[in-house]
């Protein structure tokens, strides 16, 4: 919640559309939880402040 800057049922729903994209390139996925690097990637987050 804090990295995306959204709230929780947002990052929820963040983390369901990620984990469908990692099924359906044939990665195993847990529910409430994503890759780290997958969702940096996704994000354009790159660990520092603007």
């Amino acid at each position: 919640m804090a990295e995306a800057g959204v709230g929780k049922n947002t990052t929820y729903q963040i983390i369901k559309q990620l984990n469908a994209e990692l099924e359906a390139m044939g990665k195993l996925t847990f529910r409430g939880r994503v890759n780290r690097r997958y969702f940096e990637e996704k994000v354009c987050y790159n660990g520092r402040e603007a």
